[in-house]
């Protein structure tokens, strides 16, 4: 016999309302709203916490353009030391609601954290001083499998003159910053997308047993102790198997 577990289904439009449901219905000023927002789906974006070391927070007066830094490290293979992808930085501009929209305010945004990465902006916080001490740091490094992305986070996605806007900057970025810059978009249809793949992916599991007919949902028969410890073991390791990947 073979079990396997059952997607839930929920639609976009449902997923959205809960999703936002934290910020909307608290006491939140909109500078906290949008702190909230960026946080909320950038963590649940790269499967990261905010305490982690690399995790910077830095919106507001001063920021450079920059609300979220954040160094996501290559994973190394344990077998030959060989990574497997690049280091990136990611520096987040999020925006809450409709704000962060237009191809002007897109390049104008844009320009601006290039700007802040070439020294130009003299009234940066301290937050955001010590931000950009660590992506200089970053992008001093000698090794070629480092990359710096600007990531351009709402709450829907953007438009296809939006995104060209956003390729511009890419262009520039990579002119007068480094050929490691890029360029990306995340939005709360990313997550959905991503939750909706992951829970069509079943994990099947045997357990050996002697059943009868099922019956009104249900499957009766017996099942030896030590195959249903086997049966446990492996459903938990495909389902750390799944999680990880």
């Amino acid at each position: 016999m073979v079990t396997s577990n059952a997607a839930v289904e929920i639609s976009y439009e449902q997923f959205r309302e809960e999703w936002l449901s934290e910020i909307d219905e608290g006491n939140l000023s909109p500078l906290e709203k949008g702190r909230l927002f960026a946080t909320k789906l950038r963590t649940q974006w790269l499967s990261v916490t905010t305490d982690d070391d690399d995790f910077d927070v830095c919106d507001g007066s001063g920021d450079g353009g920059i609300d979220i830094a954040y160094l996501k490290r290559s994973d190394l293979d344990i077998h030959d030391g060989n990574s497997e992808e690049s280091d990136t930085y990611y520096i987040v501009q999020s925006k809450y609601g409709t704000s962060f929209s237009g191809v002007p305010t897109i390049r104008e945004e844009g320009g601006k954290v290039i700007d802040t990465m070439l020294g130009k902006n003299q009234h940066l916080s301290e937050d955001s001083k010590r931000v950009m001490q660590k992506i200089d740091a970053f992008l001093q490094q000698e090794s070629d499998d480092i990359r710096i992305v600007l990531v351009s986070a709402t709450l829907e996605p953007i438009s296809e003159q939006d995104r060209q806007a956003l390729d511009d900057i890419k262009i520039i970025g990579r002119e007068r910053i480094s050929e490691k810059f890029d360029v990306e978009e995340v939005s709360l249809m990313t997550i959905w997308e991503a939750i909706v793949q992951e829970q069509s992916q079943s994990l099947s599991v045997k357990i050996n047993g002697e059943f009868v007919d099922q019956h009104a949902g249900l499957l009766v028969g017996m099942i030896s102790l030590i195959d249903l410890f086997k049966f446990i073991v492996a459903y938990k390791n495909l389902s750390t198997i799944s999680e990880i990947g």
